[in-house]
């Protein structure tokens, strides 16, 4: 089939244009990333959708203009598209675009405190209670750990003070340096 001077112009003028949808895509993309703040695998499987579609698209483009024959001037036409809407509109594109997802995800954020508002005041109204019953419960429970400990380490001595059990136990003999001394008497003997 011939192709005429005014269909090959038309074609350049098409390739031009999707190489310009191309980078639209692309920026689509860039700001897709921007909102879901995807992790590396995200990143990789959205550049694999991005080739893809970009294969598919020129693919569809090269075979209805030119019934699948690869000519360089369609392929600079795209090239040329995409660096012409990069260099032009991108920057306009995506800075509108940022402000449009820092708006949305602004007004997500109102909203959500919003609907948070009365639960955080609850939670503010009843915190300080809660806080105290735990202070005065955890105070009850120090308080009876201590007197059974101390019920278990005094003893009532002969004139009616309490004798902690070490000194109890030194003042029957039991315990301190004369039970040592004892001990010591004990093995002269057996010696």
């Amino acid at each position: 089939m011939d192709t005429t001077m005014y269909d090959q112009l038309w074609g350049l003028l098409l390739a031009v244009l999707i190489g310009a949808l191309f980078a639209v895509l692309y920026d689509s993309f860039r700001i897709l990333r921007y909102g879901a703040r995807s992790k590396r695998t995200g990143l990789l499987v959205e550049d694999v959708v991005y080739w893809v579609i970009c294969a598919f698209v020129g693919f569809a483009f090269l075979l209805k203009v030119n019934d699948g024959v690869i000519r360089f001037y369609l392929l600079a036409g795209m090239l040329a598209g995409a660096v012409a809407y990069r260099m032009t509109l991108s920057k306009l594109v995506t800075a509108l675009f940022f402000r449009a997802a820092d708006a949305i995800r602004a007004a997500a954020d109102r909203l959500r405190r919003t609907a948070y508002r009365p639960i955080d005041r609850t939670q503010r109204m009843v915190e300080p209670h809660v806080r105290l019953w735990r202070r005065r419960r955890n105070l009850k429970n120090f308080k009876k750990d201590f007197q059974l400990k101390e019920r278990r380490s005094k003893i009532k001595g002969q004139d009616g003070e309490t004798v902690p059990p070490v000194r109890r136990r030194r003042a029957e003999g039991r315990g301190g340096n004369e039970a040592k001394s004892r001990k010591k008497e004990k093995k002269r003997r057996g010696a």
